[in-house]
């Protein structure tokens, strides 16, 4: 029994140290939080790149996946969307949790892009940042068809959460009649003022729709 104990003790401290922030990646966390605006790359009329962004592009390259996840559950909002930011650039597997979650709280962020200072939602700014990452870089093939991918699970998490936004609007034009979504758009363009989704239902050609 003691051995056992000793055991579970041993696996407790390593799980609590692994959670723990490495010293250089919590000090970037505190500038980021500090400065508190989530800048794009290019901002102002100059389309210059601030210390913020180059401090997030330091976290995201220098931070564990782990790291990054914890970071997900700061009390800053910037510093949850640049971690989410860094996890979408380094090909996360679970993308549509991260924007499940920040769907679910409606978290806002300020934010800036190009000359644009503006307040909005967490879940916006994460999905244009997947949406728009051939902007940030060249993608590969094999980096193109994850990011489709991706975009596809977050089309679905916005269809199914009922939540008439301009997201909303963009997850019924990109649908494309994908039969994975077919009842969450049937179900939306039951609402008749909701045109968009009839028009993304039509695209099924189902007779039983007409």
């Amino acid at each position: 029994m003691k051995q056992v104990l000793v055991i579970l003790l041993s696996i407790c401290t390593f799980q609590a140290v692994g959670q723990q922030l490495r010293p250089e990646i919590k000090k970037l966390v505190e500038e980021i939080a500090e400065y508190n605006e989530l800048e794009s790359e290019h901002v102002g009329y100059a389309g210059m790149t601030t210390d913020q962004y180059r401090n997030f592009e330091k976290l995201r390259d220098k931070a564990t996946i782990e790291e990054l996840s914890q970071l997900l559950e700061h009390k800053n909002s910037v510093v949850k969307g640049y971690s989410s930011w860094a996890l979408a650039d380094r090909l996360y597997p679970k993308l549509a949790d991260i924007f499940s979650e920040f769907l679910r709280t409606g978290e806002t962020v300020t934010a800036q892009h190009g000359c644009i200072v503006s307040e909005g939602d967490l879940a916006f700014e994460f999905y244009n940042r997947v949406s728009y990452q051939h902007f940030q870089r060249t993608l590969s093939l094999t980096d193109s068809l994850f990011f489709q991918n991706q975009l596809q699970q977050l089309d679905s998490v916005i269809l199914y959460s009922k939540k008439r936004t301009w997201l909303c609007n963009q997850a019924l034009e990109n649908n494309n009649g994908n039969p994975k979504t077919y009842d969450g758009i049937k179900e939306l363009a039951a609402n008749k003022n909701y045109s968009e989704a009839l028009v993304a239902l039509a695209s099924y050609q189902k007779q039983s729709d007409i």
